[in-house]
């Protein structure tokens, strides 16, 4: 395991610090009542190596004030460190200038920014060679991680932390939880199939959905089936019908005996042949003109949905478009500025100072050479933060301008996808006001006469002329007649009636076939239940799993990783409980023996440990066992001036 040990801390003109050393031990105490520069000194710690402050800030106050609280110039803020890296010592500078320039033909020098420079063991680097050096050494993520007690469970994004701790704790394997218990064996299959529980929930889901949609219309259809069915009863009416033919029969006879030569007879044959005929053309006709008007109607229905939902979307692409706009405008602007800026870079000369060229103290004019030599060194660096303003200006823009080129194109695409939309709502209006004059002419004309029922009619009328011619009948005869044409309209009747029956029965099988199948989906909807519960089951044994893998790595601190909502569901979260506590909610001490919990575990997964620094010890009474060095810095009103305390328990060398 890599070990970093923090020796000494040289710090000059920081953050109120004038000059200050620091030597640290194993575990290092620093007392101080208020604004006594305890925090600076993690502050410095963490510029140092990363350009930062303690609370992770790459822009705050770091140079010193006057009594005014006004910034002190012209002065050299430098932050030195001594450090043991695997018993072997390292020097880490970081040191920050000034930069002040005087213009040609003028006595007055004007700000030009700051510069820093950087060493590691007295050799100068570029930042890059620096941050890589250091990177080498822990990456800044994990320095932070390992060095900040409360930086992993409040500073990290849950999902960045669950994915850490689930990573170093080896993963989990579904197929070991699927194989420890019968109820599970539902879910195998499905697993194999769609791999995850969220996947399979949500097929689960979408079939009881699917199958709760259909039985809720089944009670409807049921009603719509008893609401048709007659009122009849149909046992004595095949009895009955019998009787009424054995009379008619019977008066069928009389009337043949009285009448035994009907002039009538083939004409009353071929009329009721003809009316048959009719009703079937009326029928068939009437049929076309409901199945024809039903499909203008469902037509019209589906443009008018259409329609709407293209309305919408029309709202949508306009909000869009407009995002698009707003976007573009900044770009734009955004890349004007950078080329204002670009040439007031180019537009920058080199002016040497003048007062460079002779001694300070003694005015005394240096020797040509080093004028010359300092000329050119100032120049070069002039020019060289020049080309580098430049590039990064011109990196920038090349990046905007990609960028409204993509805008652009989208808005362009936009703005035909909406210009197509439109024509598609304008093609679709049309449509829907065409098939509703469609509807309206059919419902005033009504359905089609077919040619050859009017000739048919004709017929029909001119038999019934023919059969109806008065005819010398004796009254014994008309009475058989008359008997017969009630009886003939009394079986009519019954067979109107058994029709009825029938449909009442097949309204029955109806109503059956849909209670079965009512009967069948509640099933269903019932064994996906089961799996569902299963699948429930599945993930709260595989929450315990991974929770106990866990947090078996800790002996302080657990981490809740998922929770139950009120709808049973399990939802992944990441939260570090103190005592059933949640971290957020603990009090400080808790928390800063948490934090050592997370930092030992951690540093042995990263396999490094680095210096702890702990900002407001005085609220802990007793500290969490650490394998880090320790670095406590205190309140004490009684020491109005820093106080350093240093113990070493294994390392004597560090003091």
């Amino acid at each position: 395991m890599k070990e970093i040990i923090l020796k000494s801390l040289d710090i000059r003109n920081f953050k109120g610090i004038n000059s200050l050393v620091v030597n640290f031990g194993t575990i290092t105490s620093i007392f101080g009542t208020n604004a006594t520069k305890k925090t600076s000194i993690n502050d410095a710690f963490r510029w140092l190596l990363f350009g930062k402050d303690s609370t992770d800030r790459s822009v705050f106050e770091i140079k010193p004030l006057d009594e005014n609280n006004n910034q002190r110039h012209n002065v050299e803020i430098q932050v030195t460190g001594i450090f043991l890296i695997d018993g072997i010592e390292m020097k880490f500078s970081r040191t920050l200038k000034e930069n002040w320039q005087r213009a040609r033909n003028s006595t007055v020098s004007k700000f030009k920014g700051n510069e820093t420079s950087f060493e590691i063991n007295d050799a100068p680097l570029k930042l890059n060679e620096f941050q890589n050096e250091i990177n080498s050494i822990v990456s800044e993520n994990n320095f932070k991680i390992i060095t900040d007690p409360f930086y992993f469970s409040t500073k990290i994004n849950w999902t960045e932390r669950r994915k850490t701790l689930v990573s170093f704790s080896g993963g989990f394997n579904d197929s070991e939880i699927l194989n420890s218990d019968e109820k599970f064996e539902p879910l195998r299959e499905l697993f194999i199939k769609h791999k995850s529980e969220d996947k399979i929930k949500d097929s689960l889901n979408s079939q009881k959905k699917k199958l709760n949609e259909e039985l809720k219309l089944i009670p409807a259809r049921i009603d719509e089936n008893n609401s048709q069915i007659a009122e009849i009863d149909g046992k004595n009416l095949k009895a009955d019908l019998d009787i009424k033919k054995a009379s008619l029969e019977k008066i069928e006879t009389q009337i043949f005996n009285k009448d035994l030569i009907d002039i009538n007879a083939d004409n009353k044959k071929l009329l009721s042949s003809k009316k048959e005929e009719l009703k079937g053309i009326d029928e068939t006709a009437e049929k076309l003109f409901k199945d024809s008007l039903r499909d203008h109607i469902n037509n019209r229905t589906s443009l008018e949905s259409s329609i709407k939902a293209n309305e919408n979307l029309i709202s949508t692409y306009n909000n869009s478009i407009s995002t698009t706009e707003t976007n573009i405008h900044d770009l734009e602007k955004s890349i004007d500025d950078l080329r204002n800026d670009y040439i007031k870079i180019q537009e920058e000369e080199f002016l040497f100072d003048e007062h460079l060229t002779s001694c300070p103290a003694c005015k005394r004019k240096f020797e040509k050479s080093v004028i010359d030599g300092k000329k050119k060194e100032l120049e070069e660096n002039f020019n060289t933060d020049k080309v580098k303003r430049k590039n990064l200006i011109k990196e920038n823009g090349d990046k905007k301008k990609e960028l409204l080129e993509v805008a652009k194109n989208n808005l362009a695409a936009q703005k035909n996808d909406l210009y197509q939309l439109n024509k598609k709502i304008e093609l679709e209006a049309k449509q829907f006001e065409e098939v509703t004059e469609i509807i309206r002419t059919k419902n005033e004309q009504g359905f089609d006469v077919p040619k050859n029922r009017k000739i048919l009619f004709n017929e029909i009328v001119e038999l019934e002329t023919k059969i109806n011619r008065p005819i010398q009948k004796d009254e014994a005869l008309e009475e058989l007649k008359l008997q017969k044409e009630s009886l003939k309209s009394e079986i009519d009747s019954i067979h109107n009636q058994l029709g009825k029956v029938q449909t009442n029965e097949n309204l029955n099988k109806r109503i059956a076939e849909l209670e079965e199948r009512e009967r069948t989906i509640s099933q269903q909807i019932a064994d996906l239940e089961k799996v569902l519960f299963a699948l429930e089951s599945f993930i709260k044994t595989k929450v315990s799993y991974i929770e106990d893998k866990i947090n078996s790595r800790f002996s302080f601190v657990k981490f809740k990783l998922f929770k139950e909502n009120i709808n049973g569901s399990i939802e992944e979260t990441c939260e570090a409980l103190i005592c059933g506590v949640p971290f957020s909610d603990a009090n400080t001490a808790s928390k800063y023996n948490a934090g050592i919990d997370i930092i030992n575990t951690l540093s042995d997964h990263y396999q490094v440990k680095a210096p702890i620094f702990i900002d407001g010890a005085e609220s802990v009474v007793a500290f969490e066992n650490s394998n880090s060095q320790l670095i406590k810095l205190i309140v004490s009103e009684n020491d109005k001036k820093l106080r350093i305390e240093k113990f070493n328990n294994k390392l004597n060398e560090v003091a």
